[in-house]
């Protein structure tokens, strides 16, 4: 027996010994090498992905002729004995064997790194990765390809077609296998259009055009209009943009002696970049390029044209990028396309600003470029964005205050901040509800119970029964309604991928994928979201109408039923890979960039044509997303510096096409730099800002949010309330001329927040106060965006009348002022009409409520000069009034279209001698008191130099004639 245990013992060892080494050869067998050699193409190695930094990417990923290519790579798992080496064969040969260098291990994986060495253009290189291991054990990564680029320029004109109103020109380049084409037409009278595209077919593609005379010489053609004259030397290929009224030169091409400007990324494949070089001057500024939060002059930057979502601290990057700038020299460019590009403002210090964009890695794409010229930027602005999409107007609604919170996730809590808005008498328009939804599907609200619907179809009110946090949405939206306020939910484009259970999310995930309703890989296969913000979900396909239609119809009964207002359409940042799929036919590296867009205008069109006075409110975009006009900039740090990049985004996001932009006052997040100061001057600052709006990210700690309530019991500061108070107040206010400007800019494309350079060019002190603006036509602001109460402050030229007391300022003067953490320094401009809503006793800051459909004292604000018209957009009639304005030596004459409400005019007058209304004298009150109670009466304040004059509605046009002494 015991003899027998021992053999069994013996048979035990030998069997598990056995399995051992089974084991261990099967773990050699499983050794594995990973490396991806597009990685995700995120451009940002940090901060865009939430990816470790641990590279298993080719560098660079589009070789290029010269360069050094190094091949990053992992291997796994980790062997105490282990080497790599990357095989490479070019052009068909066997070229050599290259060690790689052990870098270092984590998380159970050896990293690698190896340089295979320089190649020319057009070398066809394949490689592939050998693992040596334990004894004598190899393993394989599968092979990998690219075909190197080399940069190639265009020389000179081969031969000139005539066209109707354009040239079309033959080139020659560097690479005599290829002859571009440059097709070059005036659009309009102050636009010039160049294309440059490699594909004789694109020939016949049909433009605008805009009559010019055409001359040709033989070393050159020159185009002419009215206004501009454009010389095209064909050797080398240079083109110059001359004034034709003073024959100056406005820009011209960078000067090579042996090419032209335009040069072109190519191999044996296709054309993978364009780039054309522009001379600069040594005085020469750039702006625009969509929100940025830098700088308003960009010159010494490079500048992605890149959608990406940057969590605080955003600098150059941005979810807003528009490929526009204009320049202090009165032109402007726009690169016409949605692929990655870049503009390099003169980096290098060369006096050359270069832009550079991806084409689409075939020889089917177009370069193509549009140049304006005028003397004014604004017309600049303006001509680009009609060329891009008019600016669409927005309801009155959307200018009064809004307020938000991301942890408000139940209707008591939402209850709660309209009872606190109400008890301290705070007037309100916009209630954001961000945590509304079951975070599974995004069209259900959080606890609603339901019978599963097929995919296919759409839920109604009556499907729901509403309860825990959400037990009667109906109500509470009926009830914010009744109160004057509007509802606005946020929403998200993708088919969640969650570990939560829902089996409607998964239902509807399994048709999306069935009916190619989704973005795909290359393969085919559903492209699911890098791990980042929604990582592993899906991306709807926006270019697939039925996809659209579908994802659209299951929120049909949140804006039909409940009444839902519009939608907070976050996100849009989530397209990685140059060949993703879409239904449409385009490919992932076009579609970065416009992905947003098709998104958010899904849902524009959606609310829309429901209701035309619902919004949505986005996020991300490039251009022409101004047709989906409002926009806010993302997430930013409590502090003053991101404050003032805040105002440095809206006012580049303004001049870049999209002027109804807004920021999360005092911040979205970081409660360590937030203080009472900081609160009171970003709430100061927003009510004179295009979109007033708070907002705050949800950090762990459930009172964060930004209402006046809750950061005086933060802070300890009960005056935050009164200042959210006196501003709330102010921004209703301001609500009729706001309106009436909002609707300048959608018809004139006026940016509506704007730098002071784009109104006094010539003054180069305006250049230097960055987040000082001009809103609208009329108002003057100096934000404070530093600690402290000092400022200075420069006027530029004409008078300027102090907002609150009248005081009048000289222009072009500087002066350092102390302004209080209560107070804003604004000015109304001499020469101008403008509309506010006042209280009975013709206050600021008091009294105003949310009704928008009466007001509660209109009161024109009026600086007269010789001739001066307002067109005043009455939100309340729902028409327009004419009020002009025409003053003569001791003589004012008022003209005033027919109001059905009393209104009152304010006036900067001389001592009154007589006043007149459409023939009848007005007689003077004793005091302000009995002006206040008196109808028919005008009252003259010495000191200010103001006349107060209340007008009766009246069925006809008035005219109103003050005499002076």
């Amino acid at each position: 027996m015991h003899s027998f245990n021992n053999i069994t013992s013996i048979k035990k060892i030998v069997f598990t010994l056995l399995l051992f080494f089974l084991f261990i050869n099967n773990s050699y067998s499983q050794a594995l090498i990973s490396h991806t050699p597009l990685g995700y193409e995120n451009i940002y190695e940090s901060r865009e992905l939430e990816i470790p930094v641990n590279k298993i990417e080719r560098e660079p990923r589009d070789p290029i002729d010269g360069e050094n290519v190094f091949i990053n790579f992992k291997s796994s798992p980790i062997y105490n004995k282990q080497e790599c080496f990357v095989n490479t064969v070019v052009n068909g040969k066997i070229e050599k064997t290259n060690k790689a260098e052990f870098q270092y291990n984590y998380s159970g994986e050896s990293y690698w790194r190896t340089d295979i060495g320089k190649f020319i253009k057009n070398d066809s290189v394949e490689y592939r990765i050998v693992l040596n291991y334990g004894d004598n054990e190899k393993a394989f990564s599968e092979k990998y390809h690219f075909i190197t680029y080399g940069w190639d320029w265009i020389t000179d004109v081969k031969s000139v077609e005539l066209l109707e109103n354009g040239l079309l020109l033959l080139c020659n380049s560097t690479d005599s296998k290829i002859n571009p084409f440059m097709k070059i037409k005036f659009h309009s009278e102050s636009i010039i259009k160049v294309r440059t595209f490699f594909k004789e077919t694109q020939k016949e593609e049909k433009d605008l055009s805009n009559k010019c005379d055409i001359q040709t010489f033989d070393n050159k053609s020159v185009l002419k209009n009215d206004k501009l004259i454009l010389e095209i030397n064909y050797k080398p290929l240079h083109l110059k943009l001359i004034n034709r009224k003073d024959n100056n030169e406005i820009v011209s091409q960078y000067i090579y002696n042996d090419h032209g400007s335009i040069k072109f990324l190519n191999n044996k494949n296709g054309i993978l970049k364009t780039a054309e070089n522009y001379s600069t001057t040594n005085e020469e500024m750039f702006f625009g390029l969509g929100e940025r939060y830098n700088s308003i002059n960009q010159r010494g930057n490079k500048i992605d044209n890149y959608v990406v979502n940057i969590w605080k601290d955003q600098g150059l990057k941005s979810y807003i990028p528009i490929p526009f700038y204009f320049t202090n020299r009165n032109y402007g460019l726009f690169l016409n396309t949605t692929y990655y590009s870049e503009f390099d403002f003169d980096s290098e210090k060369s006096n050359r600003c270069e832009v550079v964009s991806n084409i689409g890695r075939n020889y089917e794409g177009k370069f193509e470029y549009y140049l304006f010229a005028d003397n004014e930027s604004a017309k600049i602005i303006s001509d680009f964005t009609k060329l891009t999409g008019k600016i669409e107007e927005i309801p009155v609604w959307t200018l009064g205050p809004w307020i938000s919170a991301n942890e408000w996730d139940n209707q008591k809590e939402i209850e709660a901040q309209i009872d606190s808005l109400k008890a301290y008498d705070i007037p309100n328009t916009v209630v954001v509800i961000e945590a509304w939804s079951d975070e599974e599907t995004f069209y259900i609200f959080n606890d609603a119970e339901y019978k599963l619907k097929k995919a296919s179809e759409s839920y109604l009110l009556k499907d729901f029964k509403f309860g825990g946090r959400w037990p009667d949405p109906v109500g509470m939206i009926n009830d914010l309604h009744k109160d004057n306020m509007k509802i606005v939910l946020w929403n998200i484009p993708v088919l969640k991928s969650s570990t939560v259970a829902s089996e409607q999310r998964d239902n509807d995930e399994k048709y999306a994928i069935e009916n190619n309703y989704i973005v795909k890989n290359s393969d085919g296969t559903p492209y699911r979201i890098p791990p980042s913000w929604f990582g592993n979900s899906l991306n709807l396909d926006f270019t697939n109408k039925d996809a659209s239609d579908w994802w659209m119809e299951k929120r049909r009964y949140l804006v039909e039923e409940m009444k839902v207002d519009g939608f907070k359409c976050d996100g849009g940042e989530f397209i990685w890979g140059r060949d993703l799929q879409f239904y449409d036919g385009r490919k992932g590296d076009e579609m970065r960039n416009l992905f947003p867009n098709l998104y958010v205008d899904a849902y524009y069109k959606f609310v829309k044509s429901i209701d035309k006075d619902a919004i949505v409110f986005h996020r991300a975009g490039t251009t022409g997303v101004q047709q989906h006009p409002l926009a806010w900039n993302g997430d930013q740090s409590s502090s003053f510096p991101a404050f003032k990049e805040a105002i440095r985004s809206c006012i580049n996001s303004s001049i870049s096409g999209i002027s109804f932009i807004a920021y999360d006052i005092a911040g979205y997040h970081d409660e360590t730099n937030l203080t009472s100061e900081l609160y009171k001057r970003s709430l100061a600052q927003a009510a004179f800002s295009p979109i007033m709006q708070l907002h705050s990210g949800y950090s762990g700690d459930a009172h964060l949010e930004r209402t006046p309530w809750n950061i005086a019991k933060l802070l300890n500061d009960k005056s935050c309330i009164d200042v959210y108070k006196k501003f709330a107040n102010i921004r209703f206010n301001l609500i009729p001329y706001l309106y009436t400007e909002t609707k300048y800019t959608s018809e004139t494309a006026m940016p509506l927040m704007r730098p002071l350079l784009l109104d006094y060019p010539s003054d180069k002190n305006v250049y230097k106060y960055e987040t000082d603006y001009i809103l609208g036509r009329n108002l003057l602001v100096f934000p404070v965006t530093e600690p402290g109460k000092i400022k200075e402050i420069y006027f530029p030229e004409g008078d300027w009348f102090d907002f609150w007391s009248f005081k009048k300022h000289k222009g072009e003067r500087l002066q350092v002022i102390e302004i209080a953490d209560d107070n804003l320094s604004v000015y109304i401009k001499d020469g101008t009409i403008t509309p506010l809503n006042l209280d009975k006793d013709f206050n600021l800051a008091l009294n105003m409520t949310n009704n928008l459909s009466a007001y509660n004292n209109l009161t024109f604000v009026i600086f007269p000069s010789k001739s001066i018209e307002y067109e005043y957009n009455d939100y309340v009639e729902g028409n327009t009034k004419k009020i002009k304005s025409i003053l003569e030596p001791g003589k004012l004459r008022i003209e005033m279209s027919q109001f059905k409400n009393d209104v009152s005019i304010i006036i900067h007058s001389s001592p009154i001698k007589e006043i007149k209304i459409t023939g009848a004298k007005i007689e003077a009150s004793n005091n302000w008191e009995e002006f206040i109670l008196s109808k028919g009466k005008y009252y003259y304040d010495v000191d200010k130099e103001m006349l107060y004059l209340k007008q009766n509605n009246s069925n006809e046009k008035s005219i109103i004639e003050i005499t002076t002494k």
